[in-house]
């Protein structure tokens, strides 16, 4: 640094050391318990002396008591230049400069530059200890192109300042370097391409251990949110594939833009990127984020179509909007910014309402799998509070207000459905040995079944061949007349047709759904219910034994419990089969009483809802079809439910 630029300085300087030499130390001293007061992890509020006038005096004392500290006040700021340390060589650049505060504007937009694009830079004077030691810097995005000066070296350059080639590049670094006494930084800032501009956040400043534990720290809580993000994705992709969770595939998506959302810290410190497209994605991910809350919150709430149609088109719109806002910053006016701002805080605010609203709607209808949403909602609409309240919140650890809002919420509907999947997943489990065991009953049954079947044959050709023989016999003692032998011969017959049993009413060729229909033959004609049954079962039909008897048994069951609930007769039950080259169909008709609840087509039970408010029943039935690329339609008329199942059959 030249003589001359060193003397410049020190001039500079005269009104301002003394007072900060006076107030370092009593700064120090209240920095900690200052702390205690302050909002310990936002960066404007950190409590350690600051610049004041473009020049910052730290003791040893200071950086001791207060080793990491964040850059907030008092820079000297001229726009529309680009300086280097050369400019100040001789005296103070005769250019236009102002004291300007890290975030109170977030663009070059003045009374004499109407766009947010432009150029600036950003001087600063350290007074250090006079003993050399090392210090680190951390400069974070700064908006798009900048070379940062020490004293009169050139430390570091991002993108190119060049407006007829300029390249916007953007990324979270740290530089370390040695210093005593008198050290300037200087930093000049371009940008054309983003609707931010310039030093937007401000800098960290401090040992090199402070700076390091703390980006450290910052790193460490976006891979855990990351990491968590893909594993309970990926959790719920395999738990959905299992239980055939028709939510657990969006649940999926939003796991994974969460944690796109929240890598920006990651990403940036890892990686100089460009401006065009990626921070126009990082804003549309934050929106979808917000889009796929809304879907979700509707379907667990059962938010009726109409107004869950409504607000997911609102979320698609303006996430479709924030889409092109981000890829257009380059050709954006102030104007249209502060509108987009504007329409920003409505959204959010109407966004926290909604979701306030619905749950309570929900928690009203006594849906009790929703009680952990009303904490979410009420956490994210406070943190969109927060979020007014506190707009220049810049914090030190982790994401602004949304973003944790927006994380609470997706755990919220992370745990939601997560017991809805668990606990399907569970009663998968005990289905599948449910099944394990009623297959080998089947067998049993099945094998017993045929048994019967070959006995009853048996006995009856025994039954046949004894009448044979004793109408033989009658007629020998017709040919005798002996009237002993003839009145003993009547006796038998009359035992034998008393006594011996009919063959058993049969409905189909195969033993086991015969088995099944003959017991709810029984069972509806024991409760004065008029039933018809005409099935045929084709040999190519792709279901197996207990699949088939399931469908069956729970559409019987459903028909007669529905005859049960009439008080009026008529009570009648139909089940009749088809089938042609390709396809199998089946239909079965049932009286009622005419009342049905329905819910998002979803028909709900009229048992007993301890455990579910839909019918288990039809949702079996609809699961086994869907396995085999069936089709299931409900056609509810006034006195008369019809049910008609298509299932293709194998080649």
């Amino acid at each position: 640094m030249s003589k001359d630029f060193r003397q410049h300085i020190k001039v500079l300087s005269n009104r301002s050391k003394l007072k900060f030499s006076l107030q370092s130390s009593k700064n120090a001293r209240k920095s900690r318990a200052g702390r205690d007061n302050q909002l310990i992890f936002h960066q404007y509020t950190y409590s350690t002396s600051q610049p004041a006038n473009g020049i910052l005096v730290l003791t040893n004392e200071d950086i001791e008591n207060d080793p990491l500290r964040f850059l907030c006040r008092g820079w000297c700021f001229y726009p529309d230049e680009l300086l280097t340390p050369k400019d100040f060589a001789q005296a103070n650049p005769s250019e236009y400069m102002v004291y300007r505060n890290i975030g109170e504007q977030t663009n070059f937009a003045s009374n004499y530059n109407v766009t947010p694009h432009g150029c600036a830079t950003y001087v600063l004077h350290l007074f250090l200890p006079d003993t050399e030691a090392s210090y680190s810097l951390e400069s974070p995005e700064i908006y798009s192109a900048y070379r940062l000066y020490i004293n009169e070296a050139l430390i570091l350059e991002v993108g190119n300042q060049d407006p007829d080639s300029s390249q916007p590049l953007t990324q979270n670094r740290m530089i370390t370097f040695k210093a005593a006494g008198m050290t300037t930084i200087l930093l000049a800032v371009s940008d054309y391409s983003h609707f931010y501009s310039g030093l937007v956040y401000p800098p960290a400043f401090g040992t090199t251990l402070a700076l390091n534990i703390t980006r450290f720290i910052r790193l460490c809580i976006s891979v855990i949110i990351c990491t968590s993000s893909l594993i309970i994705g990926l959790l719920s992709i395999y738990f959905g594939i299992h239980t055939k969770h028709p939510s657990s595939w969006l649940f999926a998506l939003l796991c994974a833009c969460t944690g796109i959302s929240h890598s920006y810290i990651l990403v940036h410190s890892l990686f100089a990127l460009p401006i065009f497209p990626w921070y126009g994605l990082e804003i549309f991910f934050i929106y979808i984020t917000t889009l796929l809350i809304i879907i979700l919150q509707n379907r667990i709430c059962n938010i009726p179509k109409r107004f869950a149609f409504i607000s997911n088109s609102i979320c698609v719109l303006f996430a479709s909007f924030s889409l092109f806002y981000g890829l257009s910053s380059s050709s954006l006016t102030v104007p249209f910014m502060q509108q987009f701002s504007r329409s920003l805080v409505i959204f959010k605010a109407i966004v926290a309402v909604y979701l306030l609203i619905t749950t309570f709607f929900s928690i009203f209808k006594l849906e009790k799998k929703t009680f952990p949403l009303i904490n979410a909602s009420i956490f994210y609409g406070s943190a969109f509070l927060w979020d007014r309240l506190l707009p220049d919140y810049e914090p030190i650890y982790g994401g602004c207000f949304a973003e944790w809002g927006s994380l609470i919420f997706v755990f919220a509907i992370g745990y939601t459905l997560w017991n809805d999947m668990v606990q399907g997943y569970s009663y998968g489990i005990l289905f599948a040995e449910q099944n394990r065991q009623m297959s080998k009953q089947l067998a049993m049954q099945v094998s017993y079944s045929q048994q019967i079947q070959e006995q009853i044959e048996s006995n009856r050709k025994l039954n046949h061949d004894f009448r044979h023989h004793l109408r033989v016999l009658n007629t020998i003692a017709q040919e005798s007349n002996d009237k002993n032998i003839l009145n003993y011969l009547k006796e038998i017959d009359s035992f034998v047709q008393t006594n011996i049993p009919t063959t058993p009413i049969s409905f189909c060729n195969h033993p086991t759904v015969d088995a099944l229909l003959r017991y709810y033959y029984s069972f509806a004609k024991e409760n004065q219910i008029e039933i018809s049954l005409q099935i045929a079962i084709p040999e190519n039909l792709p279901l197996s034994d207990i699949e088939l008897c399931s469908i069956l048994g729970n559409l019987l069951e459903n028909a007669i419990e529905a005859c049960l609930r009439q008080s009026d007769p008529p009570r009648s039950i139909t089940l009749k089969t088809h089938e042609n080259k390709f396809t199998f169909f089946l239909l079965i008709e049932n009286t009622y009483n005419g009342r049905l609840e329905k819910q998002n087509d979803r028909f709900i039970s009229q048992k007993n809802r301890t455990h579910s408010r839909f019918g288990i029943g039809i949702e079996s039935v609809r699961g086994i079809l869907n396995h085999y690329h069936g089709t299931m339609d409900i056609y509810p008329e006034q006195l008369l439910f019809k049910i008609g199942i298509t299932l293709p059959l194998s080649k």
